[in-house]
């Protein structure tokens, strides 16, 4: 199943789709962040999503990033970013 978070991108357009597992990652990386003002760590990330490979948990932030949802710099821990808009317009409830 395929969900979308509902936000446009930064020319209008709708997003791409993410799957459940990359929606749920979303708002757990948004809520951290909006908590914390920094970004969980990839094993905090794979613990909340029940996974035990934290690589996944990396493939998923790929392809969030892919799909133009988050942003980090290399080289830098704990640097994941929300996209504008949708730190603040996308309801996570």
């Amino acid at each position: 199943m395929l969900y979308l978070l509902r936000a446009k991108d930064s020319l209008g357009g709708n997003m791409q789709l993410l799957t459940m597992r990359q929606a749920d990652l979303f708002k757990i990386i948004h809520r951290f962040i909006s908590k914390n003002e920094y970004s969980p760590s990839h094993r905090q990330m794979a613990a909340q999503l029940g996974l035990r490979v934290v690589r996944s948990v990396q493939q998923h932030i790929e392809q969030l990033e892919r799909k133009g949802y988050i942003t980090h710099m290399l080289g830098v821990s704990r640097n994941l970013r929300i996209m504008s808009p949708y730190g603040q317009k996308v309801n996570l409830q």
